[in-house]
């Protein structure tokens, strides 16, 4: 499969973060966790893994493209990022509006539908949750889009990106802090409101794309030795198990603390640790395939736990019935296990045919435009 030799560690790590999303939706789908709740329960933080890898992966192919696009960079790489992210995308948000319309009999709502459709719902926060599943996160990623060519010039090395993180950081936290004190003089409610739509929007999240951004000039300068990357990766995967104890709070002052930045800045460093040490023991072939479908995944595990959820609530009504004894013993964490496993494998196989037939054929289309525009001489390629 394309992609696998050619930065294997992103792979690997894109498909560490699809693995964690499945993590946190398989419960909420299906039964919830026990015992191991509080692991299934951060597996929402595989978005921020993401992001972390999608900034680097964008100043990387930014550099690179600037050299041979010349004075057609910005346009050329708008066109690139749409017809590498838009055919899928579109496919899936069709697919669960079709779906909504039919079995849910809530009516569509157009305005949220378009707003997701052109890629706004990561700044306009009544439609930010729509359809498809999870597509709050590729509004987000498309407004980052749109930044990247001022990023490119205001960070130029390590530190200038340290800064700009450090800056955005403190300017995302004086927002949140904003939005805090017009809800309390509003009387409306602010937990539901930061847990939900402040949480997924832009100005939130952009912070944690600036992680990314420090990554990739680590990365470029090599700073980092095979010895000190063992150690980044031995210290992140210990500082995302302990942080999975911490009860993150959204008041304040806790909520100064935000838990996407501290998660970022540990993905940052897991991922420089994958990069700098080599491992082959994190980045199998596997982890690496995985990785490749990711965004197809990504919109796909949602489908197939729709399908198993109805399956599921099916034979637990007839065991409520005709076997009340069995039901111990069908929803408990080890069935929920069997469930994840479950859902990756056959999320990933529909990926496999999605990411071959959709995406792939949209990046040579997108390509093709370039080259008919005579904004781009060189060869389609992911």
């Amino acid at each position: 499969m394309a992609g696998i030799e050619k930065y294997g560690w992103v792979n690997a790590a894109r498909g560490y973060a699809i693995l964690l999303v499945v993590m946190i939706h398989v419960p909420q789908f299906l039964f919830e966790a026990t015992n191991i709740s509080l692991l299934a329960n951060t597996g929402n933080m595989g978005v921020q893994l993401f992001f972390v890898m999608s900034s680097f992966t964008l100043f990387n192919s930014y550099t690179k493209r600037s050299r041979e696009d010349g004075t057609n960079t910005k346009r050329a790489f708008f066109v690139r990022r749409l017809f590498r992210i838009a055919p899928q995308y579109w496919l899936a948000a069709v697919f669960y509006a079709a779906l909504s319309a039919l079995y849910s009999k809530i009516p569509t709502n157009y305005l949220y539908l378009f707003s997701n459709i052109f890629f706004i719902n990561g700044l306009y926060l009544p439609s930010i949750v729509y359809v498809p599943p999870g597509g709050w996160s590729i509004g987000v990623e498309m407004a980052f889009y749109l930044t990247i060519p001022l990023l490119f010039r205001l960070a130029t090395n390590v530190r200038s990106a340290v800064v700009l993180t450090i800056v955005a950081v403190v300017a995302s936290n004086l927002i949140n802090y904003a939005e805090y004190v017009y809800v309390q003089q509003h009387e409306l409610n602010w937990v539901a409101l930061r847990e939900y739509e402040l949480y997924f929007w832009f100005p939130n999240q952009f912070p944690v794309f600036c992680f990314g951004v420090v990554l990739y000039y680590l990365y470029v300068t090599r700073a980092i030795s095979v010895r000190a990357g063992n150690w980044l990766l031995f210290g992140s995967i210990l500082a995302f198990l302990g942080l999975c104890l911490v009860p993150f709070s959204v008041e304040y002052p806790w909520y100064f603390f935000q838990k996407e930045y501290i998660y970022a800045f540990v993905f940052m460093t897991f991922a420089a640790g994958l990069y700098a040490s080599g491992s082959r023991l994190l980045a199998t072939e596997l982890i690496q395939r995985i990785g490749v479908v990711s965004f197809s995944l990504y919109l796909n595990h949602f489908f197939v736990l729709m399908v198993l959820k109805a399956i599921e609530k099916r034979y637990f009504a007839w065991a409520q019935l005709h076997a009340p004894t069995l039901l111990g013993y069908l929803r408990n964490d080890l069935v929920l296990v069997a469930y994840y496993v479950l859902t990756v494998f056959l999320a990933y196989n529909l990926s496999r045919a999605t990411y071959r037939y959709v995406e792939l054929n949209g990046i040579r289309l997108g390509e093709r435009l370039l080259e008919r525009l005579g904004w781009s001489t060189s060869a389609a390629r992911n």
